[in-house]
């Protein structure tokens, strides 16, 4: 498994701190100046990209109330736009302070999977995701991480990732589908989310 995922699922920090960056909204990225800064307007004026945003944030906050101190969760960015090599990514972020009896690695178990992934309302999507795919997802949409002795640690939705079982390379995108997607968009986006990996295997392969 290789992953060059952008997206942190839960990261936690000293003194039982927790953050969470959902990422949803993307726009492709053009070596044109002018093209490239027209992309990234247009994914930060986005009201479908915002109306999306905002519902994995309020589902995130859900999530996260279960486990954290009254009054701790924070929505501490909502609808930054952060560039990458091959995307511009809407992204959010969530921070709360964990309960003294929460155990990390059960939090972690039981917030699977993340909200960026399901969308909401999650238990609803899981059943249609369930009875709509004909395969399993494998590691896919999971995620990938580590802990530390001191119980801090950081954990990603695992996309952009490569996975090799025997031998076969796999290798996955998507997107969230709302009302307001447009089949030719969400399969763009699709390819452009996973050009780099796509460019990477074809220079290997030469």
């Amino acid at each position: 498994m290789l992953s060059c995922s952008p997206e942190l699922f839960i990261e936690f920090n000293v003194d039982k701190q927790i953050k969470t960056r959902p990422i949803k909204g993307t726009m492709p990225r053009y070596e044109n100046k002018e093209q490239d800064l027209l992309s990234k307007q247009t994914l930060k004026n986005s009201k479908k990209d915002q109306a999306e945003n905002v519902m994995i944030v309020d589902l995130l906050r859900n999530d996260l109330s279960i486990y954290a101190n009254t009054g701790s969760v924070k929505t501490t960015k909502l609808f930054e736009i952060e560039s990458f090599n091959q995307v511009h990514h809407m992204v959010s972020e969530i921070t709360a302070t964990l309960k003294n009896d929460i155990n990390p690695m059960q939090m972690l178990l039981t917030a699977l999977p993340g909200g960026s992934i399901t969308g909401a309302p999650k238990i609803r999507a899981m059943q249609i995701i369930e009875e709509l795919e004909g395969a399993p997802r494998g590691a896919y949409c999971g995620t990938l991480g580590y802990f530390n002795f001191d119980g801090t640690g950081r954990w990603n939705i695992l996309i952009r990732s490569f996975q090799q079982y025997q031998n076969q390379l796999s290798i996955w995108a998507g997107g969230g589908i709302t009302i307001a997607s447009e089949a030719e968009a969400e399969y763009q986006e699709s390819l452009d989310k996973i050009s780099a990996m796509l460019n990477l295997m074809n220079s290997t392969a030469e």
